[in-house]
């Protein structure tokens, strides 16, 4: 002060605030250039695990599909077979125990449930991808419960009503006695115990003919139960896979690489 150098000392301390501002204007870039690269990492994270999920989806809907579009046939050469005595042959057969069997399927939605759920989807900075994220969960669900609804609807009527008129046993060894046979030979042990049919047996308890089948309404109306069952479980499918593409058709054009 004495040798009049304040002005000196002044400009030192103004330089050390710019230094220090400076370097705090700079830690706080890293530090959001750091976050924001972390944000970016996860949103990429989740969305290759989703293609992922999607794309096992689309390969086990198409199996789905046929498995349900096969039954939906079979069916369907049943019903035509009451209308066209040409059909009705012993080649029929294998058409009235294919439509019996069901299964339940839903595609794969824990990553994007997880990512609406946890409230992360904030993530994906898309606002298109984001909402075609939420808008494929809502579709699928819907499609999944209207397929659980089929099932409650029509296959279990169609079911109920078969096993009312058919004993499927009887009309294996009327229709296929050889295949049955071998069938019964090839029964483990244990199960054996507690299969319905003897491994020697005298007789067929419930004898019928193709015509008795042909016959009988509540055997078409079973079937037609079963039709409108495995067809629109059928088509639900073909709904949620047409949701698959699109979404990955999304994702593609926003960048991602869909192999």
């Amino acid at each position: 002060m004495e040798k009049n150098k304040t002005g000196k000392y002044f400009k030192y301390a103004i330089g050390e605030i710019i230094l220090v501002v400076i370097g705090i204007i700079i830690a706080l870039q890293l530090n959001n250039w750091n976050t924001q690269r972390n944000l970016s990492e996860r949103q990429t994270s989740f969305i290759i695990q989703i293609i992922s999920d999607l794309k096992k989806s689309e390969i086990e809907i198409e199996e789905i599909k046929d498995f349900y579009f096969t039954r939906a046939e079979a069916s369907s050469r049943i019903t035509k077979s009451f209308w066209n005595n040409k059909m009705r042959n012993d080649s029929i057969f294998p058409n009235f125990t294919i439509p019996l069997s069901h299964r339940s399927y839903s595609p794969i939605l824990g990553t994007i449930n997880s990512l609406i759920n946890s409230g992360n989807v904030d993530l994906i900075k898309s606002v298109t991808i984001r909402n075609a994220f939420i808008s494929y969960i809502e579709k699928t669900e819907a499609e999944l419960n209207d397929i659980i609804r089929y099932e409650e609807s029509y296959y279990r009527d169609g079911i109920n009503l078969l096993f009312q008129e058919i004993d499927f046993y009887s009309l294996e060894v009327i229709f296929q006695k050889k295949e049955f046979q071998k069938m019964i030979s090839q029964v483990s042990k244990e199960r054996l115990t507690t299969f319905p049919v003897p491994k020697k047996f005298d007789k067929v308890p419930f004898p019928i003919t193709l015509e008795e089948l042909f016959e009988n309404r509540n055997i078409y109306n079973a079937y037609i139960y079963l039709i409108i069952s495995h067809r629109n479980t059928f088509y639900g499918y073909q709904r949620i896979q047409d949701s698959i593409k699109e979404l990955l058709i999304l994702l593609e054009e926003d960048g991602y690489y869909i192999q």
